[in-house]
């Protein structure tokens, strides 16, 4: 599949919707011409584009958000965001000089920038409204790179390749190559497969974030590269020059090569399953984009299928899962492993008979309390918050509607938690007095733990993101609903990183499957049920 533009020469191209360039109502594409004052967008998969004429100057290397509603750009004098899909544009300059590239995380809050060849590189948080340097040389900036998570960023030039890991806080040096001049480096979304492309020599790899490198295929030219998510899947294409380009399933073990012409841009979808590219032709003034799709295999965990790259959530910590792959066409399957859950977050790895590889992730989840959280109990003749670690078999523990019911069951375990602001089910929340008036301390728990709210708290977009995140609708307990911790907007990641205890319990009843609404550090939550915490929780019980 391709597409042709008129009056155009060396387009920047990108995609919003990941891997659904054939989805022809939901798919947005913005490529920006270079020695024209007008960018284009279509939002119907290519069968149409309309020029953004509002610019006074070039519209340079743009970007957008994965639903294709944020898109971003550089004039070379201002940087403009766009919050509706191109309709209208404001600039968020920030006071930057001489803006140049500029690529976006997934939602477009992260956001990274260099200055036109001089020296310095700038770092957004917050959608383009405010801007820091980057703590890096002052050095001719060639390429920079975001995730879709925008935890980890690039940045390439004459310096070599200087990584972030935090969000922009902070970068530091890919000590192997810092003499070097780096036209574009890329990686994948744990930051570990990083693949670099040196001006005019061998395009180089890593698998284990930079420690050791090997060849990913020989090169006297400079290359552009774009990636999916695992970093197993990357286009190289030339730079500023006609040349091969290569495109590969598993970093660079096998490749294929097609001849291009001039080109500036290309993309690769998050799962790997779409790539494109530019051709451009100063000739005749037109350039024409290239799409690439590659046939998939289909993988099915315990009778769902799950996406490459995609999540399933477990529920027994040392559960094995069932893993059944429908291989393309032509091929088969070389070998699985990872399908016995010994961790949080487990890595399925397939190896098909082409040397692809594909990734699955198993997230095993659990609902409970940071150790000193205080619960509400009845002991010696009076209410008093005992800490959760302190509470056995038999404790009296306070409920919202049914008084003091006995301890049926406690136990514990243990997570890990980073120090970013990522929202997920598989980390710690804190809530506070701020948020939350009816606290007596900070209350920290996991995401996935319910805190009990009335029926009008329940949104449309919260019952969106709980059947987004647990495939199921909001539960009960008693006549309150549960939103998840992670969805309550008044909590708060949890930044301290590290792997700290937890706690959790179920109290008595006669139902093995019901729970209570009981009180942690005076905020009311879900208490676990007898059946989840003795068969599913993976809990150590005590």
């Amino acid at each position: 599949m391709s597409y042709t533009l008129t009056n155009t020469i060396n387009l920047g191209v990108y995609l919003s919707t990941d891997g659904s360039v054939h989805a022809s109502d939901n798919v947005n594409v913005i490529v920006a011409a270079k020695a024209l004052t007008f960018s284009y967008i279509s939002t119907n998969s290519g069968a149409t584009f309309t020029q953004v004429t509002q610019f006074s100057q070039m519209f340079q290397a743009p970007n957008i958000s994965s639903d294709g509603s944020f898109m971003v750009g550089s004039n070379k004098t201002n940087i403009y965001v766009s919050t509706n899909t191109g309709a209208s544009w404001t600039s968020v300059l920030g006071g930057l000089n001489n803006p140049y590239f500029v690529s976006c995380s997934s939602t477009g809050q992260y956001l990274v920038t260099i200055q036109d060849y001089i020296t310095a590189a700038y770092v957004s948080s917050n959608y383009g409204k405010s801007w820091n340097t980057a703590t890096v040389p002052q050095t001719s900036w060639q390429g920079i790179f975001v995730t879709r998570s925008g935890q980890y960023m690039l940045l390439s030039g004459n310096a070599g390749v200087y990584l972030s890991s935090n969000f922009g806080v902070s970068f530091t040096t890919i000590s192997a190559y810092n003499n070097y001049t780096v036209y574009s480096a890329v990686c994948s979304e744990d930051g570990k497969r990083i693949t670099l492309a040196p001006g005019f020599l061998n395009v180089v790899k890593s698998s284990d974030g930079g420690v050791t490198w090997s060849l990913a295929f020989p090169s006297t030219i400079r290359y552009t590269l774009s990636c999916s998510t695992n970093g197993l899947n990357v286009i190289a294409t030339p730079f500023y020059s006609s040349g091969t380009a290569y495109i590969t399933k598993n970093q660079f073990n096998t490749y294929t090569t097609i001849t291009a012409g001039q080109s500036m841009g290309n993309w690769m979808s998050s799962d790997g399953t779409y790539a494109l590219r530019t051709d451009s032709n100063s000739t005749n003034s037109t350039t024409s984009i290239y799409v690439y799709q590659f046939i998939l295999p289909t993988i099915i965990v315990d009778g769902t299928t799950v996406a490459i790259n995609g999540t399933y959530t477990a529920i027994a910590r040392t559960k094995s899962v069932n893993v059944v792959v429908i291989p393309p066409g032509g091929q088969t399957v070389l070998s699985i492993t990872g399908t016995t859950v010994v961790e949080d977050l487990n890595t399925i790895t397939i190896t098909m008979s082409d040397n692809s590889v594909y990734l699955v992730y198993v997230m095993v989840l659990r609902n409970c309390f940071k150790e000193d959280t205080k619960i509400l109990c009845y002991v010696d003749n009076k209410e008093q918050y005992i800490p959760v670690q302190e509470l056995r078999r038999g404790t009296l523990v306070k409920t919202q509607v049914n008084g003091y019911v006995p301890i049926h069951t406690i136990g514990h375990s243990k997570i890990y938690n980073s120090d970013n602001k990522l929202r997920s089910m598989n980390r710690l929340f804190k809530c506070t007095k701020e948020n939350y008036p009816e606290i007596t301390e900070d209350l920290i728990m996991t995401g996935c733990h319910g805190i009990l709210v009335d029926e009008e708290d329940i949104t449309m977009e919260v019952r969106r993101k709980t059947k987004e995140l647990t495939r199921d609708d909001v539960w009960q307990t008693g006549k309150k609903f549960r939103m998840l911790t992670c969805i309550d907007e008044r909590a708060e990641p949890y930044e301290e990183e590290g792997t700290f205890p937890i706690w959790h319990f179920a109290l008595d009843h006669y139902d093995r499957f019901m729970n209570y609404g009981v009180y942690a550090n005076g905020l009311l939550v879900e208490s676990c049920d007898i059946n989840t915490i003795n068969e599913f929780s993976g809990l150590e019980l005590v």
